[in-house]
């Protein structure tokens, strides 16, 4: 498949649907999100600055009912990890996330492999006191009725690096979606 032709197609649908707006509104709502983070009484040793991204993320949500609206429900949630995740630079900065992980899912580096994008093993030019961009969202999947999957690409706006990452979310007896597991790089 073609990268192009389909990311020409992808906004054009997004256009003739009215979903333009969507796109604008998750644009919008992570640039707020990004400033309100920079204001966070949180260690500087462990968050990044966040940056103003060059481009606009896309988001390719797959014509399935069902994704769509499991999409539309855990956006708030989304949002939020990808923020944070975006700006993590130190392996204590994953702890950030266990506020949106479900009951006994614990947010960390593990031994088996860094697990946040702005670390020196992901990006090796890219300056760690600076957030990364998110590029994409995509690679949806629901393996289970209240089981959402999808992939965040990360984009270093100094180097040029990126890196993918993988996110489960699991939806609670409440119906609120959160972490059932660390993000874990997709290489």
């Amino acid at each position: 498949m073609k990268v192009v032709p389909f990311t020409a197609l992808f906004l054009g649908a997004m256009t003739l649907c009215g979903c333009t707006e969507t796109l604008q509104k998750i644009n919008s709502d992570l640039a707020t999100i990004n400033q309100s983070m920079s204001k966070l009484p949180t260690s500087s040793s462990a968050m990044a600055t966040p940056v103003e991204q060059n481009t606009k993320t896309q988001v390719d949500i797959p014509a399935d009912k069902k994704i769509e609206d499991a999409y539309n429900a855990a956006l708030p949630t989304i949002k939020k990890i990808l923020t944070i995740h975006q700006c993590v630079k130190v392996d204590d900065g994953m702890s950030q996330l266990n506020i949106y992980a479900l009951p006994g899912v614990r947010m960390q580096t593990t031994s088996s492999g860094v697990t946040y994008p702005n670390s020196k093993y992901h990006m090796k030019y890219h300056d760690r006191n600076k957030c990364v961009g998110v590029r994409a969202i995509d690679s949806f999947a629901m393996p289970a009725l209240n089981a959402l999957n999808f992939r965040a690409v990360y984009f270093a706006e100094d180097s040029g690096e990126t890196i993918s990452f993988s996110y489960q979310l699991s939806r609670t007896g409440e119906g609120q979606w959160l972490l059932s597991a660390g993000p874990w790089p997709k290489y």
